[in-house]
């Protein structure tokens, strides 16, 4: 049986699983950070009898947050709409939750792409409400509390003026 070995305090050993596949043994390990962010261990693996090999380093990530585009109030005209661009920075494959409070406004797309080894979010909102009425955005990782990003406010469409006058000429 191998020794399984961590450098460090930065991550500590949380399972071991051994399964036999196509007539080996294998061993999985599992770790879990416990350092602080950009703390890093060593791994290590031994057989008996032999020399410790090095196998990999592991660098403790920092919690995962959402950069956006959009980050100060605004107005929409009156069944307009505005498109946010939100990236997870962090690990990939986490999905948040995009939340509009009220009524004035209701979500009316979303699209999702990876750019530069990032999760990124495109979130279309349509102006439903009347002019004056504004409603909230929030962003929420799983796990995490949700954050504020701003306020968007209907604004009036606006109408051509139009000149009426008592002469014909």
């Amino acid at each position: 049986t191998p020794t399984f070995t961590i450098s460090g305090s930065a991550f500590q050993k949380s399972g071991q699983t051994q399964r036999v596949e196509n007539g080996h043994d294998v061993y999985y390990y599992k770790i879990k950070a416990v350092g602080s962010a950009g703390q890093t261990s060593a791994v290590y693996t031994q057989l008996p009898g032999q020399t410790a090999v090095k196998r990999c380093t592991v660098t403790v990530q920092g919690a995962a947050s959402i950069k956006s585009d959009t980050n100060s109030d605004f107005s929409v005209a009156q069944g307009k709409e505005y498109t946010f661009r939100f990236e997870v920075v962090g690990p990939q494959g986490l999905t948040p939750t995009f939340t509009i409070s009220g009524s004035a406004f209701r979500k009316s797309g979303q699209t999702q792409t990876v750019e530069n080894g990032h999760d990124v979010y495109y979130y279309k909102i349509k102006a439903v409400g009347s002019a004056g009425q504004a409603s909230a955005v929030y962003t929420q990782l799983p796990g995490q509390t949700a954050v504020k990003r701003c306020a968007v406010t209907v604004k009036e469409t606006s109408v051509p003026a139009t000149i009426k006058s008592d002469t014909n000429s």
